[in-house]
């Protein structure tokens, strides 16, 4: 007998007998569930999560402001009151203590003499008008040398002793003025001619101050006018006029020669120094005129920063003429205003940071 057929069916019906008696509880729970839904009153959160998640971030909101307070803007304010206080467009504040920490100086806007300058290179050389050529009076043999070079003389002493070839007697040669000996070329035992200079005495309480000026300057100079003449570091400027203009060129520089004469009783300009020179060629009043230091650069512009109660303020300016101290302003600026001038670029720089945090 086959039990094939037999085995599958009942297989079939156990089967089926399951399936049938979980859909009957699951008809059965639901008319519980929905009882139970309504005693609740809606009050549970939804199943989705949603619910919890936005009570979750009220609650992480409060404690965040528990946590920072009600000062934490404030806080945060604080952090940004020692910046300076200013724009892009060239204002900014700066307290009065901190514009003297800073070493910023302020002046007023007003009239003010000017020059008109031409500078030129020179040399310290000697007076030629107090130089005296030593020379021997007649040929013979030096028989003694009794100055060198760089010794103090005085009128009537004797330099040397020389023996005549012609009387074969000594004879003395001396100084006709009082000085010092810059030259030297005599040694004891040489022969010497009438034409040969021995020595060279000069007076070192007057130089000259030659100075080499290229021709297209020099139409510009006049016997008489004002020179400042600067030997460099470490010596005093001292203040001449022109004596003399020349009037030959030196053919290998091209240049002309101006002259001013130095009183040098301390000797503090000794010959052969270079030295330059600042000839004042004409000098003017112009109504508005400001420090040169003063000036700095926003842009393209030039500019002056105009102090306003604790503001400065950036003032682009027209300018004129211009001489070693001062700018002559000719538009931008009225008399009686203030600026800043020592140190003006540390407000620049103020300005710029503002300018980036404001960008920022």
């Amino acid at each position: 007998m086959n039990t094939k057929p037999i085995v599958l069916s009942t297989a079939i019906i156990a089967i089926g007998l399951t399936l049938g008696f979980f859909v009957m509880r699951m008809e059965k729970a639901a008319p519980a569930g929905d009882h139970d839904h309504h005693e609740t009153g809606g009050h549970e959160a939804p199943a989705d999560g949603h619910g919890g998640g936005h009570m979750e971030a009220q609650a992480h909101a409060h404690e965040e402001e528990h946590e920072h307070g009600p000062g934490h803007e404030k806080e945060h304010e604080k952090d940004h009151e020692h910046e300076p206080h200013g724009n892009k467009d060239g204002r900014v504040e700066i307290a009065p203590e901190s514009a003297r920490a800073s070493g910023i100086e302020v002046d007023t806007a007003g009239p003010a003499m000017m020059k008109s300058l031409l500078s030129l290179n020179g040399k310290i050389m000697p007076n030629e008008d107090r130089l005296a050529h030593i020379f021997a009076r007649f040929p013979g043999v030096v028989k003694e040398v009794r100055k060198h070079l760089g010794e103090q003389v005085r009128k009537g002493e004797v330099l040397a002793i020389v023996e005549s070839n012609e009387s074969l007697e000594a004879y003395s040669v001396v100084t006709q003025i009082d000085g010092t000996v810059i030259r030297k070329h005599v040694t004891a035992g040489e022969t010497v001619g009438a034409e040969e200079e021995l020595f060279a005495i000069t007076d070192l309480n007057s130089v000259w101050a030659d100075f080499s000026v290229y021709r297209h300057d020099f139409p510009r100079l006049r016997k008489g006018q004002k020179v400042s003449i600067d030997g460099g570091e470490g010596s005093q400027p001292a203040v001449s006029t022109l004596a003399y203009l020349s009037p030959i060129g030196a053919e290998h520089t091209q240049t002309m020669t101006a002259r001013a004469a130095i009183p040098n009783r301390s000797g503090a300009w000794p010959p052969g120094l270079f030295i330059k020179g600042t000839v004042t060629l004409a000098e003017f009043r112009v109504p508005v005129a400001v420090k040169a230091e003063a000036l700095q650069t926003l842009g393209d512009r030039d500019v002056v920063f105009v102090n306003i109660g604790n503001a400065f303020e950036a003032r682009p300016l027209k300018l004129g003429r211009r001489d070693g101290n001062r700018v002559e302003v000719v538009s931008g600026l009225e008399p009686g205003e203030k600026y800043a001038t020592r140190n003006s670029y540390v407000i620049k720089a103020d300005i710029g940071k503002a300018g980036a945090s404001h960008e920022h």
